[in-house]
């Protein structure tokens, strides 16, 4: 009756041994955490695809009733960031930026029916280790990590990146990406591989987004816009969408 393996089979190796679970289906597979209960048993976590369905009742197409979905809120607090200086000499955190995204994001989902929650509010300060154990502890259905970019030396590089580090969190990058390419907001658009720490996290799968680069004055530009921040957070917002119905079958790729 597991919705996720047909068969389990245990193989000892003298001193250990090794368990392999058989999916019912392939790609069916979206993470996963391991830990020790109160007895010291070796507990295994998986998480099961969520469930969703087709909708006329909002612009996306899809209810999202039921989804679990974390926005991990880059920097803030002691730490904010990447800074960009706009055209008036102003200068700007990236802490605050990611903050304002992420509430235009939050806005976007929850009118698909999504539960969504931060992992910080304000300007709190949250270490990576205690970004991490939020995670764990939430075990949601994805985590969308919000950030801007910055590159010392080049200010006429920017652009947009959606990244992944575990092959089950490719799809939700690869949607996030296609759809901020449409809009045309950013000067590059890339899928990338990477090795950050948030994104190595297996509870659930998890996509860090990179909206722009704080030392390029049109992407700074766009960070400032409201207008333009909707369009980004649509656009994310869409891509989420689409995951959610891509793996439960709804639509084709």
């Amino acid at each position: 009756s597991n919705p996720l393996f047909k068969s389990a089979e245990l193989t000892y190796n003298g001193a250990d041994c090794t368990l392999r679970l058989y999916l019912k289906k392939t790609g069916a597979f979206y993470g996963w955490d391991s830990y020790y209960n109160e007895q010291g048993q070796l507990c295994f976590q998986f998480l099961n695809p969520a469930k969703v369905t087709t909708t006329t009742q909002n612009s996306y197409g899809v209810d999202l009733s039921g989804v679990f979905i974390v926005i991990d809120v880059g920097h803030g607090g002691s730490d904010g960031g990447a800074t960009g200086t706009d055209a008036n000499g102003t200068p700007w955190s990236e802490s605050g930026r990611n903050m304002d995204l992420s509430y235009a994001l939050r806005n976007e989902l929850e009118k698909m029916g999504a539960t969504v929650v931060f992992n910080r509010e304000g300007v709190m300060t949250l270490p990576v280790d205690s970004r991490i154990l939020s995670l764990l502890d939430a075990a949601p259905d994805l985590c969308v990590a919000v950030h801007q970019n910055f590159l010392a030396g080049y200010p006429n590089f920017g652009g947009f990146e959606a990244s992944y580090y575990t092959p089950f969190s490719s799809l939700a990058a690869k949607q996030i990406q296609q759809y901020t390419q449409r809009t045309g907001i950013y000067s590059t658009n890339r899928l990338a591989w990477r090795n950050y720490f948030v994104g190595r996290q297996t509870v659930c799968p998890v996509v860090l987004t990179e909206n722009g680069y704080m030392s390029h004055l049109p992407d700074l530009n766009g960070m400032l816009d409201p207008q333009v921040m909707e369009r980004k957070a649509v656009a994310i917002a869409q891509g989420v969408a689409d995951y959610f119905l891509l793996i439960n079958g709804l639509k084709t790729n």
